[in-house]
């Protein structure tokens, strides 16, 4: 697409085009393509911004699950210690020990699907930063290429059948 840019631009600066009509939807056509390619690409990378944002979320939530599995394997050879011991795990001390190692294992579980949500929640805001700094990129090229067309000679000629085209931004 630059390469198509280059091409246009160099049309028209091009001493060859005679009384700005040509040069000047050229123009349009040229600040159009600029700003939509800075739009674009400001979409696709926010998406990119988003993929990752949801990759790192899903990793957080398998760490999450492994870490629930690994709970459920240590509350189970907890449970088979005291057991061997002759402990009895229904009260006391031995119960006391299974509910806080429990509860440890809880919260580093939610700790780690915070992690991921608050992880995915700033990559849509990044996204989301990025796009609007595309438009407000994009945009205003886009502005500034029909501005120039609107004050173009093409909107002041009289045509060949002697009617005049009024400027419609004027």
């Amino acid at each position: 697409m630059s390469g198509l840019l280059e091409v246009v631009s160099g049309i028209t600066e091009s001493k060859f085009v005679s009384g700005g009509g040509l040069a000047s939807i050229l123009s349009l056509v040229t600040k159009g393509m600029e700003g939509a390619g800075s739009i674009s690409a400001s979409q696709k990378e926010a998406e990119a911004i988003k993929s990752k944002g949801a990759q790192e979320q899903a990793q957080k939530e398998f760490e999450a699950q492994k870490l629930e599995r690994e709970k459920r394997v240590t509350a189970g050879r907890q449970r088979a210690l005291y057991a061997k011991a002759g402990v009895d795990i229904s009260a006391g001390s031995p119960l006391e020990v299974m509910e806080e190692t429990r509860k440890e294992y809880d919260f580093d579980i939610a700790q780690t699907r915070n992690i991921g949500a608050l992880a995915y929640a700033s990559a849509l805001k990044s996204a989301k930063d990025v796009k609007t700094a595309g438009l407000w990129k994009g945009g205003p090229t886009i502005l500034t290429g029909l501005s120039e067309f609107a004050n173009s000679p093409l909107w002041k000629k009289k045509p060949s059948t002697g009617g005049y085209i009024p400027n419609p931004f004027d």
